[in-house]
């Protein structure tokens, strides 16, 4: 799993989230989120801006709420906990995907361990993240007015984004 955030017309640095082995399942937790945006958020974050995630269990639970209010960082209020159509990364996702099969073409035809293949798979990602234009971010963030007027005239059905 991978995090990363788009602002304005720039990109945060595209991290690793790590599974929390000392888990219960293993699998990501409201820890292993706090590592992310201590190294992912903090670094670009500024005071006039609001944090915009969605509903994860791991991004709502009380220690990921608790850590937002120690770091000053201001979430947007009442977010709906699913809504795709009104968060831009989610558009941003499908051209890093995109991007990655450009750029490794074979990628399906890897061989070797799985620890080998997902530390290439891992650096793969960051260099195609790395690839993406700025102009398509400022598209995606430009476009929110007219995705909250789709939302609101489809009374929060499916909307073309």
């Amino acid at each position: 799993m991978v995090w990363a955030a788009i602002y304005n017309q720039d990109l945060s640095d595209l991290l690793i989230l790590r599974r929390d082995r000392t888990a219960k399942k293993q699998g990501y937790t409201a820890k292993s989120y706090l590592v992310i945006l201590s190294n992912g958020l903090l670094p670009i974050y500024e005071e006039k801006q609001m944090f915009q995630q969605d509903g994860a269990s791991i991004h709502t639970a009380k220690a990921t709420m608790r850590w937002f209010e120690d770091h000053g960082v201001k979430l947007l209020p009442n977010w709906p906990p699913y809504s795709p159509d009104l968060n831009p990364i989610e558009h941003v996702w499908p051209l890093l995907k995109a991007k990655l099969y450009e750029l490794y073409p074979d990628i399906e035809l890897w061989s070797g361990s799985e620890k080998d293949i997902a530390e290439r798979m891992e650096d793969c990602l960051v260099h195609a993240w790395d690839c993406i234009r700025p102009a398509i971010i400022k598209n995606c963030v430009s476009s929110m007015p007219a995705r909250l007027q789709a939302v609101i005239k489809a009374q929060g059905w499916y909307t073309r984004y």
